[in-house]
């Protein structure tokens, strides 16, 4: 028990922090934290230590934010997981929209004006 103690004390800040920056909400990623070390507690004994001890339970966190995305949305959009793991923060996110929307509208300029130049 004192391992599991180590582990939690020195990654909890470290997966928090993920969490919390997919998620957004503090107060979900205070429970997704503790459900992860749940999971690593049942877990421990299939770590193969092909990876670090960090990334394993980086990899538990995401797997827990996922189930949980599903549990509350029946269907889970592939736009909804790329904003998550493109954007780093909701500016982010917010930023990303208005270059696409930008983008989506020169694109569809151009197109009008290629038209137009072919009837001329």
């Amino acid at each position: 028990m004192k391992q599991i103690e180590k582990l939690y004390f020195t990654y909890k800040k470290d997966i928090y922090q993920y969490l919390l920056s997919i998620t957004q909400n503090p107060a979900l990623s205070e429970d997704l934290l503790s459900e992860t070390f749940v999971r690593a507690i049942y877990s421990i004994g299939n770590f193969k230590e092909n990876s670090s001890v960090k990334t394993w339970l980086f990899g538990i966190a995401r797997h827990v934010w996922l189930q949980n995305l599903r549990k509350d949305k029946s269907a889970i959009e592939y736009n909804d997981l790329l904003e998550f793991y493109v954007a780093d923060n909701i500016v982010d996110t917010m930023n990303a929209k208005l270059l696409a929307n930008r983008v989506m509208e020169l694109l569809e300029t151009k197109k009008s004006i290629l038209k137009k130049e072919e009837f001329i």
